[in-house]
């Protein structure tokens, strides 16, 4: 079973094959977010798991971003990224 967007939907629900994964609407607002729905976000592929190689990737190489994650409390293996954490991402990324 794959993880694909429903890039047909025009709301803010992302949707995969297995259930509604998080909802809200991007640049509304600072909410948690999975880390599948942030790698989406910022590196949009065919499937999810490339997706969150390429934001894995990201994280190893900037060094300086990883730094300020794990002062908010990053840990490399949980899924999902709080709200302070997603701000990072957002002063980053945009």
């Amino acid at each position: 079973m794959t993880n694909r967007l429903d890039l047909n939907k025009n709301t803010s629900e992302i949707k995969t094959d297995r259930s509604v994964v998080n909802k809200y609407k991007w640049g509304k607002g600072t909410v948690a977010m999975t880390r599948r729905d942030l790698a989406m976000k910022y590196f949009p592929s065919p499937t999810v798991e490339s997706a969150v190689r390429k934001l894995a990737r990201w994280l190893a190489d900037d060094k300086n971003l990883l730094d300020e994650l794990k002062t908010a409390g990053y840990q490399q293996h949980k899924q999902w990224f709080t709200k302070s954490q997603v701000e990072i991402f957002e002063k980053y990324f945009g």
